[in-house]
């Protein structure tokens, strides 16, 4: 009895749902539908109990209302079946949707290969191109993470001799007094590496300088704490700081709450004001001394600067917010008239009389424009070459099925119902090589940040941009759904009997459009060749570029002898006197010596010089300062060309001041004559320094950048120029990483609170000074390896293809008397008159992008013919291997047994 109540609620609920077919419909098949309706629910209920008639119950409920809406929608005024087959388990539309995704998962366990070719190829295709448009979209066209980035501008002198450079930190009130285009402006250093102490193991902090107002223009945040008091930029104020969240956890640990914590750096007491919210990076603008102020985890005052007051020495960048309705075009043109007046004003006639006003996020993606672009092409290139890949495998598929559909459709089936199989098997293809080109994508850009590409903007998290991620997956499917149901359309253009008929041949329109396909996959592969082929020879330039030192075998140590421990230079030489001497004590230790800054640490100081004899017309000669100990350029093995190295006699306390130039600055300046005995004077943070006798040449060395020519140096001896920080440098015949411990200890021993962090091998300089180009050069080789891969698989497939239906052909021939390798010959020609066309539409478009490569090269040129004519031999190679397969397959042929199966 509850059955049967059940049931007649079960029949009330289906009748009422059955409103929501047309009327039309309801006439004609109401009745039917709901009397068939009952009588399955009551024998589901007789034969397997109640739970299974509730299920039955359910599924022709929603089967019913999904069949019913769709019937409204397209408002079909005629059925095509009868009731009892329309409400029957197989043709209602959730049914016919499971019924095809099991047809289309049988057919790719039928053919697994060929599903996980395709599935792979769009994987490649969509995940390298979402990763590196996501790179894209983080350098060049998402603005600044600060409120109204487009009124964020950097402020910078334009200097002949270094590019865009930054102010002394004195003009920034100066500026501020004198200009009015701005609501707020702001300055910051370049990094400064500063000594923790105190706190567990002493270690060297990248700190930066700052002034006021700096976090009303980047909208900075804090998680805890306070910005710096007005006071507390000034002389005499409370020494405060704010730190980052990764250096407040590495030094007082995850959780802990601030609460007034002091840090000592550089033998200062500082008051920790307030921890930064992240991203707490400033961006890269400009910086004479390279150092860069994104990684700065401690922000002190300027006035905590020893340069603080010091106009000669530019080391602040600058940075504004526009006033709203001023152009950066209004505002530097504003600048270059105070500018100029504040630099005549303050007598520095070698200050540079050109200024710039750019916006921030142009400039700190200048330097990652070009990489970024050509890796953008380069992945563009690659999703075309995945999906040319595709669209030839479907095409193929397509031929191979055209008579299977045909006999299909001359069975029953309609060409609806072929095209919504061909449609949902191809869906299956495309959701799983966006899947894939997802999860890849997602580890690709997960990389992003241990790999580096130029000065990408640190303040911007890079992560899978969902319009990037649409364009590429949306490509990939269109492509499966175009290529893919090219089965349907061949279907409609012929008719059965014409297919029965003809058998296995096939149309010759769909072998011209894989031929076409083929043809664009080889010129966008040799153009990734091209490209990969350019940037390695380039970095194989770069690797062999005479350095000018020696660095295997070298280990350096930088030390720091502060004021606050070692008042007076007397003190600091007597220290580094016993470090050398308990260092040369240790075992297989050669020599030791120091200088302040070693070759490829990317930090240069420029400054002033004045040649006595030779009064200065124009830009005034300007050389970069080392200082350095007796024995440095033995221990590096740098070429001492004339004259001496630096004696301990130079350390007596009259001694005359020497200096000794390097081989560029003596063709700059001397134009190569004899700079022995000269004299020069550098232009000090203080003024004007003592007059230098010039007592030897060296030859010159890669101090900045491998890429870039050597510049002119001086090196001065630290008797006579003491700094506080040095590099302590041994070298060892032995393996100098298993002397660091040793030497640590040797260190410690004369001072415990000495940090020594930043140990390590000169070898590991020379390394990362290659990085930037070895990165390139090993993403372009990936992209044109993959290519190589897909265009190989695409002229395989077709020759493949071209020679399984080309059967009958090559069996008639054989049978009339021809040899195996003609038939050979035959296959191989056809596949690389293929490649021939495909490289000569590669070499052009490679030339015609020649021009993006040209700023990224080294040693090479952007059309090298050498290269060009090395990634043309590769690809022809390849094509001719991925000929020989089925041209040898096709020249072995039996003809009886072809024949006999036509």
């Amino acid at each position: 009895m509850n059955n049967e109540r059940w049931l007649c609620l079960a029949d009330r609920i289906f009748r009422w749902l059955l409103y929501v077919y047309p009327k039309p419909f309801r006439d004609q098949y109401a009745d039917d539908m709901a009397r068939v309706f009952r009588l399955r629910c009551r024998r589901a209920a007789g034969e397997r109990g109640g739970i299974a008639a509730g299920w039955t119950c359910a599924r022709g409920l929603s089967d019913l209302v999904a069949s019913g809406l769709i019937e409204r929608v397209l408002q079909r005024r005629e059925s095509r079946v009868d009731s009892q087959v329309r409400v029957s388990e197989g043709d209602t539309m959730v049914s016919r949707i499971r019924q095809n995704l099991g047809y289309g998962w049988r057919t790719c366990r039928r053919r697994p290969g060929f599903a996980l070719v395709l599935t792979a190829t769009l994987a490649l295709g969509t995940g390298a191109t979402i990763s590196l448009f996501s790179i894209v979209d983080a350098a060049l066209v998402r603005p600044l993470p600060y409120p109204e980035a487009d009124r964020i501008v950097s402020l910078l002198q334009r200097d002949s001799r270094f590019g865009l450079a930054p102010f002394a930190p004195p003009y920034l009130q100066d500026l501020r007094e004198r200009t009015t285009s701005y609501s707020h402006l702001a300055g910051f250093s370049s990094t400064w590496d500063v000594t923790l102490t105190r706190v567990g193991e002493p270690r060297r902090v990248p700190a930066a300088f700052v002034s006021d107002q700096l976090l009303a223009i980047t909208g900075i945040g804090l998680e805890q704490g306070r910005d710096f008091m007005p006071e507390e930029h000034k002389a005499g104020g409370r020494p405060v700081a704010l730190v980052t969240r990764g250096f407040w956890d590495r030094t007082f640990g995850r959780g802990v709450l601030l609460n007034g914590q002091i840090v000592r750096l550089d033998d200062k007491s500082f008051t920790i004001g307030g921890i930064l919210a992240e991203p707490a990076h400033l961006p890269v603008t400009a910086s004479i001394v390279n150092r860069d102020s994104t990684r700065a985890q401690v922000w002190l005052p300027f006035v905590h600067n020893p340069l603080a007051q010091v106009r000669t020495i530019p080391f602040m960048n600058v940075m504004a917010r526009l006033k709203p309705g001023i152009a950066a075009a209004q505002a530097e043109a504003e600048l270059q008239s105070v500018g100029g007046t504040l630099h005549r004003q303050a007598g520095d006639a070698r200050q540079p009389a050109d200024f710039a006003v750019i916006a921030t996020s142009d400039l700190i993606s200048r330097d990652s424009r070009r990489i970024v672009l050509v890796l953008f092409g380069a992945a563009l290139c690659l999703l075309l070459i995945a999906c040319v890949n595709a669209a030839n495998l479907l095409l193929a598929r397509a031929s191979a099925r055209q008579q299977e559909l045909e006999v299909r459709a001359a069975l029953g089936a309609s060409r609806g119902r072929i095209t919504e199989q061909l449609l949902t098997e191809n869906l299956l293809f495309a959701a799983g090589g966006s899947l894939g080109g997802l999860l890849l994508a997602w580890w690709l850009l997960l990389s992003v940040p241990a790999l580096g590409i130029g000065n990408l903007p640190p303040t911007a998290e890079i992560g899978i941009d969902l319009r990037v991620a649409s364009f590429a997956v949306l490509l990939s499917v269109m492509t499966t759904m175009l290529f893919g149901l090219a089965p349907a359309w061949l279907s409609s253009k012929t008719t059965a009997t014409v297919t029965l008929r003809e058998g296995r041949r096939t149309v010759g329109g769909s072998s011209r459009a894989r031929n076409v396909l083929v043809i664009v996959e080889v010129a966008l592969a040799l153009t990734l060749l091209i490209g990969a082929g350019l940037l390695s020879r380039s970095l194989w330039q770069l690797t062999n570029v005479p350095t000018g030192f020696q660095a295997e075998g070298v280990l350096g140590l930088p030390v720091a002898v502060p004021e606050s421990r070692y008042a007076t230079a007397a003190a600091r030489r007597v220290f580094f006197a016993k470090a050398f001497g308990r260092l040369a004590e240790l075992p297989g230790v050669q020599r030791v010596s120091a200088v302040n800054r070693v070759p490829l640490a990317g930090s240069n100081v420029y400054v002033g010089m004045e040649i006595e004899g030779q009064p200065s017309a124009g830009e005034p000669p300007a050389m970069d300062r080392r200082v350095s100990f007796p024995g440095y350029f033995e221990l590096m093995g740098i070429l001492l060309m004339r004259g001496r190295d630096f004696e301990s006699a130079d350390d007596a306390e009259r001694a005359e001041p020497v200096a000794i130039v390097n081989e560029m600055a003596l063709r700059r300046y001397w134009r190569g004559g004899d700079a022995l005995g000269r004299r020069v004077r550098l232009m000090l943070r203080n003024g004007p320094g003592p007059w230098l006798t010039i007592v030897g040449v060296v030859g010159n060395v890669q101090h900045h950048e491998l890429a870039q020519p050597p510049q002119p140096e001086v090196y001065v001896p630290y008797a006579q120029a003491s700094v506080e920080s040095m590099v302590v440098l041994l070298r060892t015949g032995a393996d100098p990483a298993a002397l660091l411990p040793e030497a640590k200890a040797a260190i410690w021993a004369l001072d415990r609170d000495m940090p020594l962090d930043g140990a390590g091998l000169l070898s590991d300089l020379l390394f990362d000074a290659s990085a930037q180009q070895r990165f390139r050069a090993l993403v372009l080789s990936a992209f044109a390896v993959l290519a190589l891969g897909l265009a190989t698989i695409g002229i395989y497939g077709v020759m493949s293809y071209s020679v399984a239906r080309r059967n009958r052909d090559i069996g008639v021939r054989v049978a009339l008397g021809a040899q195996s390798r003609d038939i050979l010959h035959m296959i191989l020609r056809e596949g690389l008159a293929l490649t021939a066309i495909g490289l000569v539409a590669g070499v052009a478009a490679s030339l015609a992008l020649s021009q993006m490569l040209a700023g990224l090269l080294f040693g090479v040129t952007a059309t090298d013919p050498l290269t060009f004519a090395g990634a043309a031999a590769v690809l022809t190679v390849v094509a001719l291997v991925a000929s020989y397969v089925p041209a040898r397959r096709a020249a072995r042929l039996d003809p009886i047994a072809v024949l006999r199966l036509e």
